[in-house]
Order: structure tokens, then sequence, then C-alpha cells
């Protein structure tokens, strides 16, 4: 009895120790798995830049089917995901085990150069004569457009290529742009820069390092180009009297309010452009 009175000391508080561990590292996942946005018409693929195409639908990730997969199509989901485009497409036909998930889309109708995958023609409704044998894959070109953007490209920093800190390309240099003037006005037109039609978040973004280009803002909420919406730095002069910080945001693409998408921005003369807002 005096050995189990013992090992009941020692063990019992060992495991009680072990079951915190355990508990605070569920709340750590589970913290990690619920911080990074999703957005209507957001993809990935399984690998870094290769492998099953998936598509968040209704609050879901489903596949896609073969059925009439194009080269355009797949040039625009690596688009999408930030590469320069693909290299090839394929059925995923015995690569990979059942994965029950839903078949979201089919039939896509896509030239290549739109810049949101919902862009293209799909039925957006699940896919009832297909299942997970049929489920594309596909290969992106490792290159970023990032790598060799153009005067005024935008992207998004973040976990998804959705949301996440703004930076801008001008005279040769990524730079953020400042929180204190930035609307949800200047933020939609950066979705539709990216491709998709509006905007739904964008506040201060903590934890960023890169300096900041941009601070005068004055977007009606139209315009399918965020270069159209700010004064073009008239020197390589960071601004150093953001008072906000950086501006994060996130873009969603919504079906029922479909805007012009910003497939023109590389042609806009980025060095003429001024706005009349006062700092």
């Amino acid at each position: 009895k005096r050995a189990q009175v013992v090992i009941s000391a020692v063990l019992c508080p060992i495991a009680n120790i072990m079951a915190r561990v355990i508990f605070a590292a569920y709340l750590y996942i589970l913290h990690c798995a619920v911080a990074v946005q999703f957005n209507t018409g957001d993809v990935k693929l399984d690998g870094d830049s290769s492998g099953l195409l998936e598509i968040y639908l209704s609050g879901n990730w489903g596949t896609v089917s073969h059925v009439n997969f194009s080269k355009g199509a797949a040039d625009v989901v690596c688009h999408q995901l930030g590469y320069s485009g693909a290299l090839n497409f394929s059925v995923a036909n015995g690569t990979l085990i059942f994965r029950g998930t839903p078949v979201w889309l089919a039939g896509p109708n896509c030239t290549g150069n739109e810049l949101h995958v919902l862009r293209c023609k799909w039925d957006e409704s699940p896919c009832n004569t297909c299942d997970n044998r049929n489920d594309i894959s596909v290969q992106c070109n490792s290159t970023r457009i990032w790598d060799n953007p153009y005067e005024g490209y935008v992207r998004l920093n973040g976990a998804s290529q959705s949301n996440g800190q703004l930076l801008v390309y001008l005279k040769g240099q990524w730079g953020a742009v400042c929180a204190d003037n930035f609307t949800k006005a200047e933020a939609d037109s950066v979705c539709r820069q990216l491709g998709y039609t509006d905007s739904n978040r964008h506040q201060p973004f903590t934890g960023a390092t890169e300096d900041i280009w941009l601070k005068n803002f004055d977007c009606s909420g139209s315009e399918p180009c965020f270069t159209n919406c700010y004064d073009y730095p008239v020197n390589s002069s960071w601004i150093t009297d953001c008072l906000s910080g950086p501006v994060g945001m996130s873009c969603e693409y919504d079906s029922n309010n479909i805007q012009p998408a910003g497939t023109d921005c590389q042609f806009v003369n980025v060095s003429s452009t001024s706005v009349s807002t006062s700092v």
C-alpha cells in the first residue's frame, strides 16, 4: 500500500502536468488554425507549386473536375497563387486516395488572362456526376510574379492569397502603405487590381518591417487600379510620419457584386498619378 501511495504521489502530478501541456498545445494549434482567414475563391495546391487543386467555396475546401479543364484555367490558378504561369496539368486519377471532398467546379472557360479563377465562367454548383478520381492537379512555374513586377504592382503578403500586409512596387522597390488615410475605397481598388470584387477588412498590420511608400490617397471606390488613388513618390524617400503603421487588408469575391478587374493596370502611367488629398 505504501508503494502504491508513493507511486500515486509521483505519477499523478506528472500526469496532471502532461494533461495541461497537451491541452495548451491543442489551444495553440486551434489558434493557428483559425488565424488563417480564407475567402471565397481562394485556391491552393497540396505542394509548394504543384499538386491537387482545391478551391474554397461555401466555407469549405473542394476539388475541381478535369472536365474541360485547360491550360488557360491552369494559368489563372497559378497567377492567383503568385506564380508566373502553369507548366502542366493532369488528372489526379490513381495518384491520390479517395478524399471524400466535394467537387466544387467543372467546365471552366478561361482565356488565361483572368486575375481570379471565379472570373472564368464556371458551373458553381457542385458537380453531381463528378468524383475525386477525376480531380485535377496543376503544376505551376516556380517563378514568382513579384520577382519581375510592373511599376505599381500590388500584393498581399500573408497566410493566404486574399489577405495580408499590402505591399506596392514603386521605383524598383517593394514598400508598405500607411494606414492613416487608408479607407475601404482604397482597399476595394487594391482588391480589384488583384482580380477580386471588393474588400472585407482593412486595419493596421502588426509585425511589419517594410518601409512605407505611400500615405496620401483619394479613391472613389470604383477604380479598378490602385495606381489611380495615390501621389506617386517624387523621390525615393520613405514615409516617416505614418502614425498608424502599415496597412493590412483582406479581399473577397462576391458573385453578387461583380466589379471590373484591373487587367490593364500595368499600362497605367504610375509616375504621372497625383491626388489632392492633404496630409
